[in-house]
């Protein structure tokens, strides 16, 4: 399985943010927010299958999100994609 992370900025809502990859490893992930890391299972949820993650709460515009996760080692071929 691939390791991967996301590095992405607040908008100022909850989400959802695209981490990069669809079909992540469900807990595998570890969520940082403005250097504070957050617990699995509490503050977001993570949707594996498309590869977003969603906040309970909005994060501030320029907030520093990393997610660090392991992909699945396999992808939709692009006629599947539709």
């Amino acid at each position: 399985m691939g390791r991967a992370v996301a590095r992405l900025a607040g908008d100022g809502t909850a989400g959802p943010y695209p981490l990069g990859s669809p079909f992540v490893l469900a807990g595998s992930e570890s969520v940082v927010v403005a250097g504070v890391p957050m617990p699995r299972g509490g503050g977001y949820s993570l949707d594996a299958n498309r590869g977003s993650i969603l906040f309970g709460r909005a994060i501030a515009a320029g907030d520093s999100i990393a997610v660090w996760y392991r992909r699945l080692p396999f992808a939709l071929e692009p006629s599947y994609a539709r």
